[in-house]
């Protein structure tokens, strides 16, 4: 179902070596992957210089690679089913601790995720073809409810 809203507006393009790729309207730059297979990219993503899209992309693609979709499965499937558990146990207050929480986990290894991604893509694109994308686009700061890293600590972590 979340799958389904996150595609809502978006028009299908094409397949390629059997990814979906999904253009959505939007004034912003911005791109993601559902699952293993699917593809998102606004439309503004299509002004952009061909090699900050080929950074974008080769970002995206890495998640992909790295399967980081399983990780952000299991993390769904645990969370739901200790909530169901403690739901049913009338755990209440130990449900919203437990909930909070796994907010806070899931967002730390998020985090952790896109500088995998981030590595990966500069092995492709080059670290300074990577750099200058994230110091043109990337989220000046950070926080414990941020999916992304600073700019800075993702600039950082490409030459580590």
């Amino acid at each position: 179902m979340s799958e389904r809203l996150a595609l809502l507006g978006s028009k299908y393009v094409f397949t390629v070596s059997g990814i979906k790729v999904y253009v959505k309207n939007s004034d912003q730059i911005n791109a993601f992957t559902l699952g293993k297979d699917k593809l998102v990219i606004t439309s503004k993503i299509l002004e952009i210089t061909p090699n900050e899209r080929r950074a974008i992309l080769a970002h995206e693609l890495a998640h992909m690679e790295l399967r980081h979709y399983l990780i952000n499965k299991i993390l769904l499937v645990v969370t739901v089913t200790v909530g169901a558990i403690l739901g049913i146990l009338n755990q209440f207050p130990t449900l919203v601790i437990f909930l909070m929480s796994s907010l806070f986990v899931q967002r730390y290894i998020q985090r952790k995720l896109e500088l995998q991604a981030d590595k990966l893509a500069s092995k492709v694109v080059g670290v300074n073809e990577m750099a200058s994308l994230l110091l043109k686009y990337g989220d000046r700061s950070s926080s414990v409810f941020s999916t992304h890293p600073s700019v800075v600590t993702r600039v950082s972590n490409l030459s580590s």
